[in-house]
């Protein structure tokens, strides 16, 4: 199965960069960017169907829980 014309990149945005202020967290950074894309594609959270974090300290199960975006597994068929 191929994800092949399946999925697209529709919005970007990343976190504020540099000094933030101590009562950031690594997650609260993550939300914020999270949010910002969010904004930037036009989308809500209930909209997501798939999370990856590449921040390695935060187990994207973790970010998920946090951003409060649950799985939503889902039959697909697929052509």
């Amino acid at each position: 199965m191929s994800l092949r014309g399946r999925a697209a990149i529709v919005g970007v945005a990343e976190s504020d960069l540099g000094e933030v202020g101590a009562s950031f967290t690594p997650l609260d950074l993550i939300e914020q960017a999270a949010s910002r894309t969010l904004e930037d594609a036009g989308l809500e959270k209930e909209d997501v169907d798939g999370l990856f974090s590449a921040y390695y300290h935060m187990p994207t199960l973790s970010v998920g829980e946090y951003l409060g975006i649950r799985d939503t597994v889902r039959k697909r068929s697929y052509p």
